[in-house]
């Protein structure tokens, strides 16, 4: 028998912000210092966080109507993809 450490419900420190896209749509402090570091404007952020929490529901939909997983997948990708990008420029303007 095993035994789960700690008690049935996630520790406080666990919750203490919430998930990066839905930082993003929220626009939380956290999530606009590293934007704003990056030089994107908040309605861009809020457009990505969108991205990345539609993605992440079809990726769980997935499993269950397989369309929608493709699209997710899909989706996630290029916007990962679009990430590196974005990164790969700011390295280059930076240097």
């Amino acid at each position: 028998m095993s035994r789960r450490r700690g008690g049935g419900a996630a520790s406080p420190s666990v919750w203490s912000s919430p998930p990066p896209g839905l930082a993003k749509i929220a626009a939380v402090p956290f999530m606009r210092r590293a934007t704003a570091h990056l030089g994107m404007s908040p309605g861009s952020c809020r457009i990505i966080g969108v991205l990345e929490a539609v993605g992440g529901a079809g990726l769980l939909l997935g499993p269950a109507f397989a369309p929608v997983g493709v699209a997710a997948a899909t989706g996630t990708a290029l916007l990962m993809y679009g990430a590196a990008a974005a990164l790969a420029v700011f390295t280059a303007a930076a240097a």
